[in-house]
């Protein structure tokens, strides 16, 4: 009776530590979606202060090639020096949108697109 309460019990456990793994590893994904943003990021900045504005900074490609090694990628694109990244995520397809504002030669982002809450919350700071 004792080995059949301690088997229920691990069983029990293990369910409950899958469970909660499920969420650090989306977020592990994700971070690498942010980390290949970050390099667009610089790009679209560099861009954006040297010329004033956003608007001949399109199609960028610095930093782009990072997406190569992160699988769920599927697009990256700049238009304005927006950065819309589309990825898939437990079999749906998202989007991570960092709009830049320039003011007084800062660089302020705000993120948005169709990415779920919890996996996107993190803040994308001034450059």
């Amino acid at each position: 009776m004792n080995q059949l309460l301690s088997i229920v019990l691990i069983s029990g456990l293990a369910v409950f530590v899958f469970q909660s793994m499920g969420g650090f590893t989306d977020k592990a994904r994700f971070t690498e979606v942010m980390q290949v943003a970050d390099g667009m990021k610089k790009a679209v900045t560099i861009c954006g202060q040297i010329n004033s504005g956003f608007n001949n900074c399109d199609d960028l490609k610095m930093g782009g090639a990072a997406a190569g090694n992160v699988s769920d990628i599927q697009d990256i694109d700049v238009t304005d020096g927006v950065i819309t990244i589309v990825f898939m995520h437990d079999e749906n397809r998202l989007t991570y949108v960092l709009t830049p504002a320039l003011s007084d030669g800062i660089v302020r982002w705000t993120a948005g697109g169709t990415c779920s809450a919890g996996l996107c919350d993190a803040t994308p700071g001034d450059l």
